[in-house]
């Protein structure tokens, strides 16, 4: 198998460091462009805010 993966942060373009700025439609959407580039794999490296667990 081969793992191709997107990496997922914190951070969003515009905005501090930790701040919770990305919301449950954006993880949605960028989830669904994920899914149509065929990535298997999703790298993230701290804890997000709930909307991303609900997905």
């Amino acid at each position: 198998m081969t793992i191709k993966g997107v990496n997922i942060g914190m951070a969003k373009p515009g905005h501090f460091p930790g701040e919770v700025a990305i919301t449950e439609e954006e993880y949605y959407r960028w989830f669904k462009l994920i899914g149509e580039m065929n990535a298997n794999t999703i790298r993230v490296y701290t804890i997000h805010p709930p909307g991303f667990y609900r997905l």
